[in-house]
Formats: C-alpha cells, structure tokens, sequence
C-alpha cells in the first residue's frame, strides 16, 4: 500500500499521551504506537514485541521536523503480509502523523518493520533518522511437514549431526486434500567458520496437485568439512479461493534444532611450547564454538548461580557453565575461553589455513597488537595475497613478550579472490580468527631521572617505628611491647607494612608507612630531565605535560622533543617558574620509540610530583555598598590571662576558671588574635564575622578589581542570592568581559531588598580569557549581608462558621521587665534572687512585654494555641 503526498505535508494531531523523550536526539526523530487491547503503547526501537495474528491500528509520529524542507516519510513492513507507505513532500509543521494497519499471520515467526525520516531538500536521499522495530509472532507449526536425510543407507528423520559428503534429501508432506493444488517453498542455510548463523542460503520449490494424502519432495545437499551447521526450512502453501494461502511450515526456532555438522577450523593459531617440546593450538575467539556449547531445551532447566550457571539435562545430568543465555525457552550454555599466560621471552607462533583449493586466489589480513603497562599499543597489520599451492598453507612469526607486555592478539581474515557470470571480481569471505595471549604486565623501571635546581628528585618517606617486627614473606608484621595487654608474652594486636628496616644499633624497627613529593620554594627552577636506556641511533619523541596548580587553578604547558640518540644517557632541560601561592607542581613525561614507517611504541612514562608554599592570594576585590566598603563585623571577648605559642595563637582564660583551686584554669580558649590593654584586660577578636546589615531599597554595589594586568582580557561572573523566610531564593547572575585598561578597575551593579529580605549573598568569581577560547580561574570570593528579615504579611484569612481564625495567646506575669537590643524584653520576679545581691539569678526574654497600671508586667508567650471548634 503507497500512502503519497505530492505537496505540502501537514500535521495529524495524535490521540494518545504523550511519553518521555528516552529516543529523543538532536534533530527530528520518530515514535512508533501500536493499538494493543483498547490503548497506545509505544514501541521502543530494536526490542522484540510478541503479537498474536490479526490486524493492528499503527500510529508514527515524525518529530522536530524542518518546516519547509523535503522528506521522504516511509514506513515498510517485513513478515508474511509484506506492506509499505510513505509521505513525501515539502512539511508545514514541526510534528507529521502517519498511520497504518499491519497484518501478522498466525505463520509469522520474527518480523521486522522500519520507519525511516529521508530529508530530500538539497537533492540528496539523506537518511537522518531510521528505526528497525522488531516483533516475535505465533509461529504456528501444525506437524504436516518434516525432513529427513539418508545416512549410510537408511533415512533420518531430523538428525542432529552430519558428517562430510553429499546427502539425499527429503521434504516430507503429510494431511493433504486431493485435487486441490500445492506449491512447497524450501530452502536450507549452511555456515561455517567466522560466517554468520543462516548467512549461506540455498532455495528451491516444488508445485504439484495432490493424487495422495502424502507427498513426498526430494532435494540434497553438499556439506564440508568446514561447515558446522544446517538449518533446513519450508512453507507450503495451498490454492483455495482466495488464492494462494500459507497453511503449514517448518521454522528452526530453536538452537536445538540447528543440525551440527563437521565444523573442522580453516584458521588454526599456535605456539610451539618450549616446555612440553609441542605446537599447541589457542582458542579462536572468533570461530564458531556451537560446538563447545551446552544446549538444554527445557525453558527451567538452567540456574543462575555463585560462579556461573548450574544446568541438568533431561537424563539428570548436571553440569556448571560460566554463561548462559535463554533463547526461545532453551538455554545455550558456554565456558569462557582462558587466555594463553605467557612469562617474558622469544615464542615461535604459525598460523596455518586449511582446506583451501590447490591454486585457488585468496587475500589474508592480519592485524597484531601488543599492549604494555602503560596502555601503549603497537600496531603492525599485514596484507598477503597468494595463489594456494596446496591445501595448507602455513605462516611463522617469532613474538617477544617482555615483563611489561600485559596483552597480545592477533586478527585475521581470510578471503577467497572470485569472479562471477558476468566477470566482476570480488572478495568472499571464507574465515576469521582473533585470538589472545596475556603477559605479566609489571610496571617497568622508570627511563627517567628529574633533576629540580640540581637535586634529584626523590619521594620523601614516612617512618613509624616499633619494638618487633616479624617477616611473613609478604611484609612485616609489627607491634610494640607494651600491647600485651592480658601478659601472655604476645602482642594483642598488629600492624602490616610492607617495608620495614631494623636498626642495628638500638634494635628498633622503621617502617615506611606512607611518602609524600618534595618541597618546591617560589623562584625560577632549573628542570633537567635525564633519560637513560637508549639505543644510539634510533629515533625517539620525548613528551612532557607541566601544570602549575594554585588555589583556583592550574597552568598547563606542553612539550614535544624528536631526536636521534647519540648516547645511552641523554637529557632534556627547561624551566619552570613559580611563586608563593603555587600549591602543586606536577611534571609528566612519556618516551616513545619512532619507527620508520611512522608508527611508535610506548617505551615508558613517569610522573614527578612537587609541593608548593600554597600560600591563600590576596583577594583582588573590594566591595562597597551605598559608599561603604563590605567588611564582616566581629565580636570581641575579655579575658584575664591569654599566653602566646609558638605559632602565633593565644590561649586565654578568666580567673574563675580554677574551680579546683589548683592555680591553673581548668578550661582555656584559642583565639588567632588577641591584644593587651592598659588596663591589663586582653580583648581577642572572635574566629567568626557576621555579615554587615543592609536595610531595605536599592542599593549601589561597586566591585573594584585590583592587580590586573593592562591588555589582558578578563570576565567577572557575579551571582546575586536573595533570600527571605519560607519563600527560598531568588537568583541572577551578571557577566562582564572586558580589556584591562589599568590594573586597577571597577564595575557597578543595582541590588534591590525589602523588608523581607533575611540574607543578600554575592558571590564573585574572576578569570583571564585567552585568544584561544579557554580561560583559567584566578579568584572568587563571597560577600554576605543581613536583611531586616520580616515575616511577609499572609494573603490568607479564614473564617471558621463566620468567625475569623486566630490563635489563642497566653501572657506570663513578671515584677521587673527591661527592653534590650532589637526589641527583647529581659523579665523576672522579685524572689528570683536566691543570694541576695540585689539582681535576678536568672531571667526570661520575651518579645511582645507590656506594663499595666499597676506596674505588674504581662508577655505574650511565644506560641499560641489553635482555637477550640465543637463537634458540627
């Protein structure tokens, strides 16, 4: 069925719900709905969907289309009911709709449909978007039809294996209507090593009118040593009155079904194993391992369990696998392939092609890899094109495996050269192989030594020390001792470290429990790296990345250096500046050797860590608000005594604070700031600021921005928070770029608060753009305000049977109340002085306190209750 549209295509509203976008990409993109049981489900591409036999309303949505542009909007449909459709032409809307009814047979095994957005603007069949939905059908098999092949004389009905040679075959057809007219479609899939499961497909069909209830279809077949699997399959159909109908088939459903044949490999890799005296053959990752698999045909009868999976077949046997994977209510069942563990050394390899045609035209394509320690792969890929003169043909290699060689594989291809009828030459594939060695893949020694200002660079070792330590092959086991806690004569716990060393003069242990980069001081530093274990005359590339990391961020450089070795031991030297905020320093370097045909091998890399004075830069801004520059408020504390350490901090106390009258305080606090007054009374700054008030209207905020260098191009990034109570936050966030025109420049901006407003944070952060696009932090910092923070009137009244709601207050009775800061109120009672000296020994605080005639007075209390409401 063709569905055209040669114009504008417009837009079909859909009749179901929208779902999320989980397929939706950059540029237009298709959903699929199928009608199933009354509602639209979505179809998702490539997951199997089961449907019985009937007709099914489907719905595509072609969507994020390019109005005005040309498109081809097709739809096709691949089962028993073949079916297609488009839409083409120039679309008005964004979203086009198409719909179409699919029939699927109760002969329907697995069918695909494809919807497909072609975009024909410039000319051009550009296919931006194209689904492949798939669907699982009833795939009914009534029993009227079978095969069998004869095997040494006598007729096999389904056999499963087969053995080389040129087999007699037969369909066998069974429950037919005499008179009426047959037509038998069969065809069987052959494949072998590196091909595909059904890839090789023969076909033939017989058509004849019934004289029996019986027919009988002859038909052979060839088969290899190479091949390894038959899977034979037909549909018969019948002439009634609506033509001709599908009325029984035969379809390999099932892996078990899959007739097993020789299988024999044509790409055989080995290794002649200097242990044993013999060539052994590695696993083919990539040949066909039916062989090797377990296939078990009833839908329970694998478990996954610890390790693997358990299966037990219909005889009760049991045996453990380590994969399985469930198929058409069977399982097939496989056992990982172990790779071949090779120690470092030469190893002779051969791969030898088998069952070839004595002079036949074939092209081998090999492509081996080696991977080291540090991820470094060499390459070397071959191409061979030969006439064969035998059968077999074999090829040798020699492969060094050294201590930090991780992985190895090699991946061929074997191609037979043919013609055709028609003369046209081309490649068909014949095998495949990849297989796989592992090595120790130990970490090599280093090709480098740093020399920073004329001193290698070393790690700095930790130490502890203990009074034992004992070998245990491994490491040492350590303790000290006094850890016999219980006086058995053994220690009650342990610690493992890996190095320890025994001090000969006083018999105490040293371990090295953990290590740490050198120190690097501010200044210009001579770097020189020494590279050693070259080979004179061959051709290296020397790589080095440097970063110098502050407190916001880090400075990249890198390097690149080729030379020809003109000694064992070479060196490179450069420079590197740093300054008292520089936090880290980091130097790595990776040598490759470079071969003449361009490629490379990764011969070693190494990383060289060095500590900064990492000292906190000064901020570069200042803020003023309204005239007045932001600075946090703080608080100040008295104390008695305060004694100064060694590092600069205080330790203060009061004289009451000797509750023991031992003549030291009992408690003391640390303070980073402290001064004496005349008086003898120390005042130390608290480690904490509040944050300036700002009252409410709109405010005047200049940052100013010292430090810059002229010419030099920078951005500000200005985020504003304002924050009140129970509403959260409002954010906006300003950007300048600009040129520096001196090194000092400002920038204003507007803020604007309420009354409601309970905390105002900017937050600046300063970077320098490079002419490249990218750019580094070099600041940021946060300045913080406090607003009039008042409860924002509510909007709500409610009237409870036409009485407005109020909370019910209770006021507390106090002799003396006095008003304190912000409004508080600080009450009492007369006989709250227990010890007589005139003042309260405690007090309450209030904040709603009103005095009556009589001078008693009465707070509210801070909460109230909610209003009593009857039964109604």
């Amino acid at each position: 069925m063709v569905l055209s549209a040669f114009g504008p295509i417009s837009t079909v509203v859909a009749d179901h719900d929208e779902v999320g976008d989980d397929w939706e990409e950059d540029g237009p993109y298709i959903e699929l709905w199928i009608e199933l049981e009354g509602s639209w489900q979505i179809l998702e591409p490539y997951e199997m969907t089961d449907l019985d036999d009937g007709t099914y309303d489907m719905q595509i949505e072609y969507i994020d289309l390019d109005v005005g542009s040309n498109y081809t909007l097709s739809w096709s449909v691949y089962g028993i009911n073949h079916d297609w459709g488009e839409l083409v032409g120039n679309v008005t809307s964004e979203n086009v709709t198409d719909t179409w009814q699919m029939e699927v047979s109760e002969f329907d095994c697995r069918f695909n449909a494809n919807v497909a957005i072609i975009n024909n603007t410039d000319g051009q069949w550009d296919n931006v978007r194209s689904n492949n939905y798939d669907f699982h059908g009833e795939c009914t098999e009534y029993g009227t039809i079978t095969y069998s092949a004869e095997i040494g004389g006598n007729w096999v009905s389904e056999p499963d294996e087969m053995g080389t040679g040129s087999y007699d075959m037969r369909w066998d057809v069974t429950n037919l209507t005499t008179g009426d007219e047959y037509k038998l479609d069969y065809w069987y899939y052959l494949s072998g090593p590196g091909v595909n499961w059904g890839e090789d497909m023969q076909g033939s069909g017989h058509e004849w009118v019934a004289t029996d209830a019986n027919e009988s279809i002859d038909w052979n077949v060839t088969i290899s040593d190479t091949d390894c699997s038959l899977q034979p399959e037909s549909m018969l159909w019948q002439n009634t009155s609506s033509g001709w109908t599908i009325v029984d088939q035969y379809w390999v459903g099932q892996l078990s079904e899959v007739v097993l044949l020789p299988c024999e490999p044509v790409l055989t890799l080995s290794w002649y194993n200097n242990a044993s005296g013999s060539w052994e053959d590695l696993d083919n990752l990539a040949g066909n391992n039916w062989h090797d698999a377990g296939i078990y045909e009833e839908a329970d009868s694998c478990d996954e369990v610890e390790g693997g999976w358990e299966c037990t077949d219909d005889d009760g046997n049991t045996e453990t696998w380590d994969e399985c994977e469930e198929f058409n209510e069977e399982y097939m069942c496989m056992n990982w392939h172990e790779p071949l563990f090779l120690e470092p050394g030469d190893y002779d390899f051969q791969i030898t092609l088998s069952y070839l045609d004595t002079g036949g035209s074939y092209m081998l394509n090999t492509h081996k890899r080696i991977g080291d320690y540090f991820n470094g792969v060499s390459y070397e890929d071959d191409y061979l094109e030969f006439n064969a003169p035998s059968d077999t043909l074999t090829l040798n290699e020699t492969v060094t495996i050294d201590a930090s060689t991780c992985w190895g594989s090699l991946e061929a291809f074997l191609d037979q050269n043919v013609t055709d009828s028609s003369g046209a030459w081309g490649h068909h594939p014949i095998a495949e192989g990849f297989w796989e060695i592992h090595g120790p893949c130990e970490e090599p020694t280093s090709p480098f030594t740093l020399y920073v200002d004329g001193v290698e660079w070393e790690q700095e070792l930790h130490y502890a020390d203990f009074d034992e330590c004992e070998e245990d092959g491994e490491g040492y086991e350590c303790w000290m001792d006094d850890w016999d806690d219980d006086g058995d004569g053994e220690p009650n716990w342990t610690e493992w470290f890996e190095h320890c060393e025994e001090d000969n003069s006083s018999g105490t242990w040293y371990c090295v429990v953990g290590w740490s980069y050198p120190s690097l001081d501010e200044g210009n530093h001579t770097m020189v790296l020494e590279i050693e274990g070259l080979e004179v005359g061959d051709n290296y590339s020397l790589q080095m990345d440097t970063n110098v990391c502050e407190w916001m961020d880090c400075v990249y450089d890198w390097m690149q250096v080729n030379f020809t070795a003109t000694a064992e031991t070479m060196s490179e030297t450069f420079y590197l500046e740093t300054d008292n905020f520089t936090c880290g320093v980091n130097v790595h370097a990776r040598l490759h050797e470079v071969h003449d045909d361009g490629g490379f091998y990764h011969l070693g890399g190494d990383s060289f860590g060095l500590h900064g004075p990492c000292e906190q830069p000064p901020s570069p801004f200042t803020l003023t608000y309204d005239g007045t520059e932001w600075e946090p408020e703080f608080e100040y504390w008295d104390y008695d005594e305060c004694e100064e350490d060694e590092d600069g901090d205080f330790e203060c106390w009061g004289d009451d604070w000797d509750e023991n009258g031992d003549g030291e305080p009992d408690w003391t606090d640390w303070h980073e700031d402290c001064e004496e007054d005349a008086s003898g009374t120390w005042e130390c700054q608290s480690p904490w600021g509040h944050n300036p008030h700002l009252d409410e209207g709109n405010h005047t905020m200049v940052l100013t921005i010292e430090g810059l260098e002229v010419g030099d191009n920078y951005t500000v990034d200005i985020k504003v928070d304002i924050c009140e109570d129970m509403l959260g936050c409002d954010s906006d966030s300003l950007f300048f770029d600009f040129t520096a025109t001196a090194d000092t420049m400002s920038e204003t901006f507007y803020v604007e608060t309420d009354n409601f407003t309970c905390q105002l944070g900017i937050y600046v952060h300063l970077a320098e753009s490079h002419d490249d696009g990218w750019s580094h932090g070099l600041f940021e910092e946060g300045f913080g305000f406090s607003g009039p923070c008042e409860q924002p009137p509510s909007p709500f009244t409610l009237y409870v049977d036409g009485v407005e709601w109020e909370p019910e207050w209770h006021y507390a009775s106090y002799d003396e109340c006095e008003e304190g800061e912000e409004g508080y109120y600080e009450c009492w009672m007369d006989d709250w002085d227990e010890d007589g000296d005139g003042e309260p020994d405690w007090t309450d605080w209030n904040e709603n306190c009103e005095e009556d005639a009589s001078g008693t007075w009465w707070c509210q209390s801070p909460w109230g209750h909610n209003p009593h409401l009857d039964a109604g």
